[in-house]
């Protein structure tokens, strides 16, 4: 006979969060991405500095197309950031949504088995309270609190990797 230990805390937090786990595993690969792109902007920048500076004492031998270009990708890296943090967190918000759906279908089941004494003890606005307010809290972390989190893990080894990558002596 095993008696298995009811989880409470965050790690029943993340068990609801992970109930969709396609639309969750997915808004975290989303949102990695997004962190990953949104560093392209100032590797672009990196660059046009660096044909700036080494072309400090003769402007008019600077590669303006490929300038040009650089800028474009900034651009586009930085659009391309905000879209995929946009779909990153449209996955997060489905999956936040079916979760509280279900949450709130099984609580409600398990009241309409509940003995009637329980319901002459405690109001219906306690219930309510239940399932308007305190299961909606759980959209909090799953939509908004979940991707950020993994966007904000990603950034310092992302920036790690691009310090490590991209030395700014060599200009010198």
């Amino acid at each position: 006979m095993t008696t298995e230990k009811r989880k409470s805390g965050m790690e029943r937090l993340w068990q609801i969060a992970f109930t969709k786990k396609a639309l969750a595993v997915s808004s975290a690969i989303l949102s990695v991405l997004s962190t990953v792109v949104s560093f392209v902007p100032f590797i672009a920048i990196y660059f046009i500095i660096q044909e700036l500076v080494s072309h400090v004492n003769e402007l008019e031998a600077l590669n303006r197309g490929y300038m040009i270009q650089l800028g474009w990708l900034a651009g586009g890296g930085a659009i391309a950031a905000v879209f995929l943090n946009f779909v990153a967190l449209m996955c997060s918000h489905l999956a936040a949504f079916k979760t509280l759906y279900q949450l709130k279908l099984e609580f409600t089941r398990h009241i309409a088995s509940l003995p009637l004494g329980f319901h002459t003890a405690n109001s219906t606005g306690k219930l309510r309270k239940i399932v308007d307010e305190n299961i909606e809290k759980i959209e909090g972390f799953i939509a908004h609190q979940f991707p950020d989190m993994i966007g904000s893990f990603t950034t310092p080894a992302v920036a790690i990797v691009v310090l490590f990558l991209f030395d700014w002596r060599t200009w010198v």
